[in-house]
């Protein structure tokens, strides 16, 4: 599989905080990340991952984590949400998020999402997650790109945990 390296990561200023970067897997803190970056990259060394590949039942063990996000008409809709991920990012079923979006976390995360699209590789995102009123979570994520076909559309398999404060 080829990756453009000269590929520039956008700025991504709705995003801020957080350290995005290419997945390695030793990087990788929590079980579930590396569960899907080791099924992803088994996948990639015969094809480019498809959104036929993936199958919820073969990741039982942290779907509550995972999170299915489909390439929509203008932007990007969330199709699948664990309960460990919508426990995390408040997000349900049907959510989407555009690049035109007055919200700049809305659209920084459009522009992300397009990017790993582009980039055509799993990116890991670490760092603290304000939620609001309450408090701060750290955080570990995973995106992974999946090709569509005649079938599926595009879509971008990735997972969420919550990380404890590093000793």
């Amino acid at each position: 599989m080829q990756v453009d390296a000269a590929l520039p990561f956008p700025e991504l200023p709705g995003l801020a905080g957080r350290r995005i970067v290419p997945a390695c897997a030793e990087h990788i803190r929590h079980d579930a990340a590396r569960r899907i970056f080791s099924w992803w990259s088994a996948l990639a060394l015969d094809h480019q991952p498809r959104r036929a590949d993936f199958d919820i039942v073969d990741h039982a063990a942290v779907a509550r984590h995972l999170f299915l996000i489909e390439r929509i008409d203008d932007g990007f809709e969330l199709r699948l949400g664990g309960e460990e991920y919508t426990r995390i990012i408040p997000r349900k079923r049907g959510t989407q998020w555009r690049k035109e979006a007055s919200d700049p976390v809305i659209r920084d995360y459009a522009i992300f999402i397009d990017f790993v699209a582009r980039s055509r590789r799993p990116y890991l995102g670490t760092g603290r997650l304000d939620l609001g009123e309450k408090y701060w979570r750290n955080f570990e994520s995973l995106t992974c790109p999946l090709a569509g076909d005649a079938t599926h559309k595009e879509s971008f398999l990735g997972c969420i945990s919550e990380i404890p404060d590093a000793d």
